[in-house]
């Protein structure tokens, strides 16, 4: 790992061209991050969460093919997070956000032509596209952490970070209620079953087209995180160890939050018979409730540390996924699905900063990387395992082997970074 006292010195090229932007309040470039991650909130993690799976359903797939859908997208997400890392430092933070933007939208937009085709050409259709979608997202969560760490000033960052956790599920609440509703609306309008995928297919479009201004916004952003080939090669020896330990243990920690992620509202279509507007309600609940929490973040790591309040927020979120395997009635389900989520945005702005902290901003993107290869690859075997698991095994022991790999993770970490391993190095 780069020694603290050697990247005091290290400028932070967006950080160099930023602070004309930073007052008292975030600068223009953090402002449109922020407005990206409320509509990425809205889409992905309010329309497309309640919709995609439940569209599969209706063309006629079951559990495995939901599993397999998504176990590739986030497959590839883990195995490109690592290299894509490296994208923001040649290309700009910002033109890589674009871009990731962009795949996500025509992922959307095309989506719902899948309704238009059958067997073999259909199944192709919904994985490209899924795989397009996930090259999106990838380049979001990569490439978000750095550009939001280098264009907050220090004393900004915990605000930046906690304000974007906090935008996203307020928007994924807007947009669960929307998911929720719209499928009903458009059936009735286009006078078709409410089985029938047609009227799934598109609010999944409209979502689509939502989100091309967040891709817009974020083309005119700077893009001073370019680095230079000087800067390239005298960052150091990379910080290996630590950025191990952070992929493991988040891969850990995520378990739990992969199963209600995927099978969530899966759960409560197939297993538990919950109509489609009650679902959404429940999911726009649940963001809803990490709002207030993400917003608790700066004072929960005032009070008790970056590690301790991710530590226990962690073993907080196991508990919440228990809860979901123990008790077999929608409104359990949904109290638990609440108390992970809310308790995921808590403890997400913490590690997210602790991590970045690390190491000297020529890493960053590379500490992004490694994370989120780490969150993709579990996603990915919860996705892939979790079907065939749910087919054999049921729902309750999905959940019951999520929490207990989440509580593993909670220890694992803490057990790593309750000791000081770089923490706070100064831009």
């Amino acid at each position: 790992m780069s020694n603290p006292a050697e990247v005091t010195s290290e400028a932070d090229p967006i950080q160099k061209g930023a602070q004309t932007d930073v007052g008292q309040g975030f600068g223009s470039s953090v402002g449109r991050f922020l407005l990206s991650a409320f509509l990425q909130g809205m889409v992905i993690l309010g329309m497309r969460a309640v919709l995609f799976n439940l569209y599969l359903l209706r063309l006629g797939y079951g559990p495995e093919f939901v599993g397999l859908a998504n176990g590739t997208g986030w497959l590839l997400l883990g195995i490109l997070s690592l290299p894509s890392g490296w994208l923001g430092t040649r290309w700009g933070y910002g033109k890589t956000l674009a871009i990731g933007f962009g795949l996500e939208a025509a992922a959307l937009v095309l989506l719902p032509l899948a309704s238009l085709l059958s067997g073999g050409q259909r199944t192709t259709w919904l994985l490209v596209t899924t795989i397009l979608h996930y090259l999106g997202q990838c380049l979001y969560f990569v490439e978000g952490m750095p550009f939001l760490m280098s264009a907050a000033s220090p004393r900004q960052r915990r605000r930046a970070f906690s304000a974007q956790v906090g935008l996203e599920p307020l928007a994924a609440f807007l947009g669960s209620l929307a998911a929720g509703l719209l499928p009903g609306i458009f059936a009735s309008w286009l006078h078709l079953l409410p089985e029938s995928p047609f009227p799934y297919g598109l609010p999944l479009l409209l979502a689509g087209i939502l989100l091309v201004p967040a891709a817009w916004v974020l083309r005119g952003c700077p893009s001073q995180a370019v680095a230079t080939p000087a800067e390239r090669s005298s960052r150091g020896a990379a910080p290996v160890a630590v950025m191990f330990w952070i992929m493991a243990s988040v891969a850990l920690r995520l378990a739990g939050r992969g199963t209600s992620l995927t099978f969530f509202n899966v759960y409560l279509d197939v297993g538990l018979g919950v109509p489609t507007s009650l679902i959404g309600v429940l999911a726009a609940a649940a963001q809803l409730a990490s709002v207030p929490a993400a917003a608790l973040t700066p004072m929960a790591i005032a009070h008790l540390g970056p590690v301790r309040s991710t530590t226990l927020g962690t073993l907080g979120i196991a508990a919440c996924i228990l809860l979901l395997a123990l008790v077999p009635t929608w409104q359990a389900a949904g109290l638990g699905n609440l108390g992970a989520t809310a308790l995921f945005a808590l403890t997400t702005a913490s590690i997210r900063i602790l991590s970045q902290e690390m190491v000297a901003p020529a890493w960053r993107g590379a500490m992004s990387g490694a994370m989120m290869s780490g969150a993709g690859l579990t996603y990915a075997a919860v996705a892939f395992g979790g079907g065939y698991a749910v087919r054999s095994l049921g729902y309750s022991a999905l959940f019951l082997s999520g929490a207990a790999l989440t509580t593993l993770g909670a220890l694992v970490f803490f057990l790593y970074f309750r000791v000081p391993r770089g923490e706070l190095v100064k831009d």
